[in-house]
């Protein structure tokens, strides 16, 4: 839970609706009136990251925009104007100053190596923290990571990356490592 400085609210996730989203709770209990759902939809609120109460927003990653990403998003504590600050397909792991005026952004994709920018509240790039780090790229022949999409028997699509090596035939057999997350 994150508790509100006023000691009368919290906020929680919780999957109620199928999916994981915000909640924000009275410490008071008892009456659903009690519980507001701050978000919804067919998607996941993956982590709280933190609350600026003076403007009454709650900053958090989901995957609305895709399984495959991670993205950060900010919505009032009354559940509305929900905004995607983040931009750039891929993952951004975000750490949130106090206060959540600033935060550092590390974004990596699959063309892309982690690099970290200072960003404003609204996504706004105030700073390169760190550079992303092409070396190893430019010094191997890495082929582009590809994603491979499948339906379960269940009709749930599963999503899998695949790297080929370098000088890949398609006539020839190759080992295979399998990683299971």
């Amino acid at each position: 839970p994150v508790f509100l400085k006023d000691g009368r609210r919290f906020l929680w996730t919780s999957e109620r609706d199928g999916f994981r989203h915000l909640y924000l709770y009275s410490t008071r209990g008892g009456a659903s009136q009690s519980t507001q759902q701050l978000t919804r939809g067919a998607w996941q609120v993956t982590d709280v990251l933190g609350v600026d109460e003076n403007a009454g927003r709650v900053y958090f990653r989901s995957s609305e925009e895709s399984p495959l990403e991670r993205q950060l998003y900010s919505v009032k504590l009354d559940g509305t104007d929900k905004r995607r600050v983040t931009s750039g397909a891929g993952t951004h792991r975000v750490v949130m100053a106090p206060g959540c005026g600033v935060f550092l952004d590390i974004f990596s994709s699959l063309t892309s190596p982690p690099e970290a920018t200072l960003r404003g509240a609204g996504g706004e790039a105030i700073a390169v923290y760190r550079q992303a780090d092409r070396r190893v790229l430019e010094r191997f022949d890495v082929l582009p990571t590809e994603i491979v999409e499948f339906k379960g028997k269940s009709g749930v699509t599963f999503y899998a990356t695949l790297i080929k090596p370098a000088g890949f035939d398609p006539a020839k057999k190759y080992p295979v490592f399998v990683n299971v997350y």
